[in-house]
């Protein structure tokens, strides 16, 4: 499954100053492991992670072990990402046919 996950600094970006390659480091090797597809700060501050792995717990649980998360120095926010059309290739026409997603807000 895939997971959009929107990062948010706790602390002004001044106090990451010097843990950049903590998190570039973790980040490296989630992206070489497969855990993580894109990564990459918003001009208007979230980070924006794209993260695959088999359930939410495990999606939790890969964010949760980043050393500014962990560190308490990043929250974040997470959904369940079901990816329909990915590079022009996929389901482009009618209703979604899943329930869940047909019967969402």
């Amino acid at each position: 499954m895939w997971y959009m996950v929107l990062g948010k600094n706790n602390v002004p970006r001044a106090e990451l100053n010097g843990t950049e390659g903590q998190n570039l480091e973790w980040m490296k090797a989630q992206h070489e492991a497969g855990n993580v597809l894109f990564s990459g700060p918003t001009t208007e501050g979230p980070g924006i992670w794209v993260v695959h792995a088999s359930s939410k717990d495990e999606a939790v649980k890969l964010v949760d072990s980043h050393p500014w998360v962990k560190a308490g120095k990043r929250s974040y926010e997470m959904y369940e990402w079901r990816v329909q059309q990915a590079l022009g290739v996929g389901r482009f026409e009618g209703p979604p046919t899943d329930p869940v997603l047909a019967n969402r807000p």
